[in-house]
């Protein structure tokens, strides 16, 4: 199984509420209930970045840079090949999902990250 992990931020003229709503309520009914999501996703995990106990949204040596980005999203897929297979897959489907993207993520900035998990520690399973 491999994940895909974006980092993502909001389309300019969006308040930050705007899009966590339109994220939260619209989008995730665009992707769970639309076949081509569920053709080759496993699953969909929606992480925002919150302040808490005096911290920003984001720390480190770069924080600034990653304060830009709204949103993270987590995708699991199969396989590599699904990943592949997904991303040229002419499904007319994915055009729901491009279109309501465009209407709350700036599409022009994001960073996408393909990994593969090994859990080291977990008391929570």
């Amino acid at each position: 199984m491999i994940k895909c992990i974006i980092l993502f931020k909001r389309k300019p003229g969006l308040s930050r509420e705007e899009f966590l709503k339109h994220w939260k309520e619209t989008h995730a009914k665009v992707c769970v209930e639309n076949p081509f999501f569920q053709k080759y996703n496993r699953k969909y995990v929606q992480n925002y970045p919150i302040q808490a106990g005096g911290l920003t949204l984001m720390q480190g040596p770069k924080s600034a840079e990653a304060d830009r980005y709204d949103g993270i999203v987590e995708v699991w897929m199969d396989s590599i090949e699904d990943l592949q297979r997904m991303l040229k897959d002419p499904d007319p489907f994915q055009n729901a999902i491009r279109e309501d993207e465009n209407k709350f993520v700036d599409t022009s900035d994001y960073l996408f990250f393909v990994v593969e998990e090994k859990i080291v520690y977990d008391v929570t399973r």
